[in-house]
Parts: C-alpha cells; sequence; structure tokens
C-alpha cells in the first residue's frame, strides 16, 4: 500500500532526522581553546554516525566500539533519533543564531528559544514567533494541533483555521501532542502522535532565531 502525505499548511518543511546535533550557546569572547574543543566534539559526532550507519546496514549482533578522543558530555535524544553536544562558548567563531547543515551533522548557534505549558496551550516561542498548539490526549486532528501563530516583528497574530497533514487521505485519529518544557533552548519541538488508518508522528519545531515552524512526518507504519 502506498502512503501519501501532504500538508496543506505550509509555513517550510525542513530535514528533521539529523544524526548528530552540535548546540552553540551565545558568543562573547574569542577563545582558541573552546573552538579546538567543539571541532573535536564534531569529529567525535562524525565517527559515531559513521559508526551507527555501519551497525544499521550490518543488522542484528552487529557492534561498534568508540572510544572519544576527549571527554565530552553528550546526550542522546530518543524522540529526535540524535545524539547531541551542547557547550556554552564564549567564543565568536560561528554566527549567532545561525544553522547549518553538513552531512547528518547539524550545527546551531542560540538559546532563545522557550518551550512552554501555559496551562491552556503548548506554546514555542523565540524572539520573532510564538506558536500556540493544542494540548489533546484522546480524538486528534492535524487540522487543528496548532491554535494560533503570532509573528512578534511586526505583531500580527494568525489564528490557524486549517493545519492538515493528510497520510493516507486522512488527517484525524486518536492520539496525543506533547512537548518537553524548557528555557533559553536551541530549539524546542512539540511532538504529536497519530494511531489512523496507519500509524505516523508529527514533529512542529522552532530553532533560536527562526521565522518559521519546521515540520517533519515520520515513523508511517
Amino acid at each position: 500500500m502506498e502512503t501519501i502525505v501532504s500538508m496543506s499548511l505550509v509555513f517550510l518543511i525542513s530535514i528533521a532526522a539529523i544524526g548528530v546535533v552540535v548546540s552553540i550557546g551565545m558568543p562573547v569572547i574569542s577563545s582558541a581553546s573552546e573552538s579546538t574543543e567543539i571541532k573535536n566534539a564534531q569529529d567525535d559526532m562524525k565517527f559515531v554516525n559513521d559508526y551507527i550507519r555501519s551497525v544499521a546496514a550490518e543488522g542484528r549482533d552487529a557492534v561498534r566500539i568508540y572510544k572519544f578522543s576527549s571527554p565530552k558530555s553528550f546526550q542522546t535524544l530518543p524522540d529526535d533519533d540524535v545524539v547531541q553536544y551542547s557547550k556554552e562558548v564564549k567564543t565568536s567563531f560561528v554566527q549567532y543564531l545561525t544553522r547549518t547543515i553538513t552531512g547528518d551533522l547539524l550545527s546551531m548557534s542560540g538559546n532563545n528559544v522557550n518551550c512552554m505549558d501555559d496551562g491552556t496551550y503548548y506554546v514555542l516561542e523565540n524572539d520573532k514567533l510564538a506558536a500556540y498548539f493544542r494540548k489533546i490526549n484522546g480524538i486528534i486532528d492535524t487540522a487543528d494541533i496548532i491554535y494560533k501563530i503570532v509573528q512578534k516583528t511586526n505583531n500580527a497574530t494568525v489564528f490557524v483555521g486549517n493545519s492538515s497533514i493528510l497520510v493516507d487521505g486522512s488527517s484525524a485519529g486518536v492520539g496525543y501532542t506533547q512537548i518537553s518544557s524548557g528555557l533559553r533552548l536551541p530549539a524546542c519541538q512539540l511532538h504529536a502522535a497519530i494511531n489512523s488508518t496507519v500509524n505516523y508522528d508529527v514533529y512542529y519545531r522552532l530553532y533560536a532565531g527562526a521565522d518559521f515552524l519546521a515540520v517533519d512526518v515520520r515513523n508511517i507504519s
């Protein structure tokens, strides 16, 4: 059976299944040592990504062991299928509020995104945009998951009438929406899990400094 996915309301569709992530905080003062540490972390993550791809290709019982070049703080994010390295730096070797993708490596600088539950809605917000999502647990329709979007630069509010994502011709099913709350993040996302004629997940993501939402549909089964 061929599965067809379409979206009637498009902000921006971007690749979200990134293998590894480097998150960099706001730059202040130049430091060669910090630049070297981040470069080493990027190299480590590229090797880890290659190992993951090798193990996946070889199948069951395949194993790889990787020894990191130096101690670092890595974090796995199962919802994103990524390994993340984060560091608050004091350097200006990267431009603040930028994102670059090199292969499976996504590098982000900035930390001005807030992910909140305001009691009524789930809110993804940065300095340019605030997106309000309905809190759902039960009957769900992607047509009305997004309640409104506030464009802060022009102080404009758009109440979203239809944000449908059609999978096999349907936008509705049973499921829920959820976020992981946090402040001063490089990115924030809302996850919508939907069980219909097929099961799938939708991820709405807001990046630091971005004036758009990235939308990704995954795990269609």
